[in-house]
């Protein structure tokens, strides 16, 4: 069984079940005074669906490819949320799967699949009727997980090199 999870402060999950498709969304909003509390929640919320309805992997959306330069505190959050999947993973014995957003955008419809496009679409092509855009994209992650089980992993074409790059040294940290 395959979880599309679209995590953020509002996380997506879709799971396969042959019964019914079966998808909601953990607001992880609230005000707690403790900055980890996100990510216990997103923790705790993985290995409770795990209970209820087992799962072998999650297909997940790569972290930080949305944010730009100047939201570093987004590019962080996102990449600690990518942690927190990773750890809950690897305590489930669930493998994880992470994609490059435009990827499974592309393979929706294009590229740039907006929000709005992404709700619209699990309805019109699935008949799939999501609350909202995580739901939605979470969704769409579970079928690029089902068409990825089918039909094998993608061709992804490596990026090319500008310029031959200097190695990157390590500084002595503990002197």
């Amino acid at each position: 069984m395959i979880l599309g999870l679209d995590f953020a402060t509002a996380t997506g999950w879709a799971h396969e079940d042959h019964r019914d498709p079966w998808f909601g969304t953990w607001d992880m909003s609230s005000g707690a005074p403790h900055p980890g509390r996100r990510f216990w929640e997103l923790g705790k919320n993985l290995r409770e669906l795990h209970a209820a309805r087992p799962f072998t992997r999650i297909v997940a959306e790569d972290a930080s490819f949305g944010a730009r330069k100047d939201m570093l505190t987004t590019m962080a959050f996102h990449n600690a949320m990518k942690g927190v999947v990773l750890l809950t993973a690897y305590e489930l014995d669930v493998r994880p799967t992470f994609v490059v957003p435009s990827q499974w955008k592309k393979w929706v419809r294009h590229g740039r699949l907006s929000k709005t496009e992404s709700v619209n679409l699990a309805e019109l092509l699935h008949g799939v009727k999501v609350r909202n855009d995580n739901e939605a994209d979470a969704f769409w992650l579970l079928q690029y997980g089902l068409h990825l089980r089918q039909n094998g992993a993608p061709n992804v074409e490596k990026p090319k090199r500008k310029s031959r790059a200097k190695p990157a040294t390590t500084g002595r940290l503990f002197e």
